[in-house]
């Protein structure tokens, strides 16, 4: 039993946060009109980026980008930079801790 308290977790989320956020509607609000005409052309994009920071702490970070066109006209844009820093035990394999920093911390954070 006192063995397996003095066990690291696996993955700490230590910090979540807003690295940068940004929302343009350059066409409001007549864009509203054209798109009870005509279904906008959506974009979605989600990019993740994990950086080794020091010892144990990584930065994970989820970058959703959103866009939506009719046509050759903006309606929107939404690009959010969102991240973490975690800490991953020492013990992980190389291969445990790459789906960790790519699969699992995404999977926390998102949807935020």
């Amino acid at each position: 039993m006192a063995e397996e308290a003095a066990q690291q977790a696996p993955l700490t989320i230590n910090s979540q946060y807003v690295k940068d956020h940004s929302f343009e509607n350059p066409h409001a609000p007549g864009i509203y009109g054209k798109m009870r005409e005509e279904s906008p052309q959506l974009n979605i994009n989600v990019e993740v980026t994990p950086t080794h920071l020091q010892g144990s702490l990584y930065e994970v970070a989820l970058r959703p980008e959103a866009s939506a066109k009719i046509g050759e006209i903006s309606a929107f844009q939404i690009d959010l930079h969102y991240a973490a820093v975690v800490t991953l035990a020492d013990s992980l394999e190389e291969a445990v801790r790459e789906q960790m920093l790519m699969i699992e911390v995404p999977r926390f954070l998102f949807p935020f």
